[in-house]
């Protein structure tokens, strides 16, 4: 199994530039902005490389491709799973998740603050890396990018858009 994630970051950066609001409408824009980039990031993964010459692996059954999700943890509960999606015939979706669990067990979730995990949750998805095809490498990198870019002042990115309840 191969799993990125934030690490120990609060977003307290974030939240200070939200200050103005309510503390809920903050969290909900957090998770939304949060829930694109993992999206977005899921996206990266299957595509980046998706062919063998190109340092991408050869997904034969879809499996690998189909197991990359994500889940946004707040306060070290689960709030959001996505980004799964069936490729090519794959049906990894339920191993996926269940990888996601085990790490959540595994591995220390920080209980302030949120989290973000992107996995590729087949058992050998870390050996696939090994061997020097990316599997989640680049998009750890993306991901480092993509963490910094929130701490940039920036409008909603679903700004006209009518608030979901939930």
């Amino acid at each position: 199994m191969g799993v990125i994630n934030t690490g120990k970051f609060g977003f307290d950066e974030v939240k200070r530039k939200l200050q103005n609001q309510t503390s809920k409408t903050n969290d909900k824009k957090i998770e939304r902005w949060l829930s694109y980039i993992g999206e977005d990031l899921c996206n990266h993964a299957r595509t980046v490389t998706p062919g063998h010459s190109s340092g991408g692996f050869q997904d034969q059954t879809g499996n690998l491709r189909s197991s990359i999700g994500f889940r946004i943890y707040k306060d070290g509960k689960k709030v959001v799973d996505g980004g799964f999606k069936n490729v090519s015939g794959g049906n990894a979706i339920s191993e996926s998740k269940a990888a996601l669990d085990k790490y959540g067990l595994a591995y220390e979730i920080p209980i302030q603050g949120w989290t973000l995990v992107i996995v590729a949750g087949m058992s050998y998805a870390t050996y696939v890396e090994s061997k020097g095809f990316n599997v989640l490498h680049l998009t750890k990198e993306k991901m480092k990018i993509e963490i910094e870019g929130l701490k940039e002042p920036k409008d909603d990115i679903h700004e006209g858009e009518e608030e979901e309840e939930y």
